[in-house]
């Protein structure tokens, strides 16, 4: 994956998260999770494995943290994490049982809207 300028902490994740951008929104939640666990890991533009991203997921859940708790709350958002991949906005990589994800550029470039100084917000939302 190329640079896209930008990091995972640079996009903004409201309730709902990246509305409009991803075509489904089961997707955009899909693709908010993932970049809030790179968020909250560290990590930049990696790929995450499966069981890393479950884990950080239900640790936010369990702390209560924004935005993942919020999210976990809402009925109508579920994410889609295998119609993220077939829709070509991330890809999958690995053994079964040790698979990783990993955000195409495609989806980074439809993530740009999102990013903080674009949307002129200097706040954290996540």
């Amino acid at each position: 994956m190329n640079d896209p300028g930008f990091d995972p902490i640079d996009v903004v994740l409201d309730t709902p998260p990246l509305t409009g951008t991803l075509e489904r929104v089961e997707i955009e939640c899909a693709a908010a999770l993932l970049v809030q666990a790179l968020k909250v890991l560290g990590l930049g533009w990696t790929p995450i494995g499966v069981r890393q991203l479950a884990e950080t997921i239900k640790s936010e859940m369990d702390a209560g943290n924004k935005p993942i708790a919020t999210w976990s709350r809402n009925p109508f958002l579920r994410p889609d994490f295998a119609g993220l991949v077939a829709r070509g906005f991330a890809v999958k990589s690995g053994p079964q049982g040790d698979e990783m994800l990993e955000l195409t550029n495609e989806c980074l470039l439809r993530l740009l809207p999102w990013v903080g100084w674009n949307k002129g917000d200097n706040g954290d939302h996540g």
